[in-house]
């Protein structure tokens, strides 16, 4: 016998048992309801969010950061590759300033009106036009001598780093995501870092086989999605700042490794291709990459947890 509910469906009426249902009778939208209605609009209103977000930074204000940033140079003349080697360091400051301002307000709108992946996803385009604007390591080699010029974008790493961790903080306070984006209240064992620190840093290697912009921007893309993937294989409940931490220490770990490794030799190793892999990526491919690649690696890794899941149940 067909229940009472499936009865009223049939003949097109409202009975005590439905939910909020409106519209007249045998309408279908009727059995629809308000709160499908509403959930239809809200997800309308989150795509033209979403996109409107993504859009800004693409086009409006991750330009700007080029921009500003091409309007730097050293002292010898030479485009900026590290923000701190302009010739003027207070001009250099601001526009690192302008570059996490610009990020951060993505960030955060995009994780408040849409969800903490698209804050974060929308940041790193920011950060992506300045990394792909500013000169490559061997610009920046040949007009500064080694191995200091490895030192000065270790410095510049340490802070790009806190502005990584800066930014996901911000974003994961003031998101409302969706149940498969939100952070697990689990206990992290720490691995999750560990892991991303080691794959993140294997990802890149792989990846940057030159100084060439693209290819560097790439490789720290290539860092955040793998180090985040199987960090969270290995510890789901590590949150999504812990990532962005691991490859902003690859922004540290980077360049300090082709200052130990090449010292005042490091010219000739340039010369030679023969730089330490993940020592060709500036401070701000690394941030660039943490930014887009972690939000990609952490749907990914969700996907894969999923797909997981629903293996037992279908068995």
């Amino acid at each position: 016998m067909r229940s009472g509910w499936s009865w009223a469906a049939a003949a097109g009426v409202v009975t005590p048992n439905s939910l909020d249902c409106s519209g007249p009778p045998g309408n279908p939208s009727a059995l629809l309801g308000a709160g499908s209605r509403v959930g239809y609009h809200a997800d309308m209103s989150k795509s033209i969010w979403r996109w409107a977000t993504l859009g800004a930074a693409f086009f409006v204000i991750g330009p700007i950061a080029a921009r500003a940033i091409g309007s730097l140079a050293t002292s010898t003349g030479a485009p900026v590759g590290s923000l701190l080697s302009a010739s003027s360091l207070p001009a250099g400051v601001g526009v690192l300033l302008l570059i996490a301002i610009g990020a951060g307000i993505v960030a955060i709108v995009g994780a408040h009106r849409c969800s903490l992946r698209t804050g974060l996803f929308g940041a790193g385009l920011v950060v992506a036009w300045a990394a792909f604007s500013s000169a490559q390591v061997d610009v920046i080699l040949r007009d500064r001598q080694a191995p200091g010029a490895f030192w000065l974008m270790t410095a510049e790493g340490v802070v790009l780093a806190i502005t990584g961790l800066a930014l996901a903080w911000a974003a994961s306070r003031s998101g409302s995501s969706p149940p498969d984006e939100r952070e697990s209240h689990g206990r992290s064992n720490g691995l999750g870092f560990l892991i991303g620190v080691v794959a993140g840093a294997l990802g890149a290697a792989a990846i940057a086989r030159s100084e060439m912009a693209g290819q560097t921007l790439a490789a720290g893309i290539a860092a955040g999605t793998l180090g985040t993937v199987l960090g969270r294989v290995v510890d789901r409940n590590s949150p999504t700042w812990a990532y962005v931490g691991a490859i902003g220490a690859l922004a540290i770990v980077g360049p300090a490794a082709g200052a130990v490794v090449h010292g005042d030799q490091a010219l000739t190793a340039l010369y030679a291709n023969d730089l330490v892999a993940i020592a060709r990526l500036t401070p701000l491919d690394w941030l660039a990459g943490a930014l887009i690649g972690v939000p990609i690696g952490s749907a990914w890794a969700a996907s894969m947890v999923e797909k997981g899941a629903e293996a037992p149940a279908s068995a």
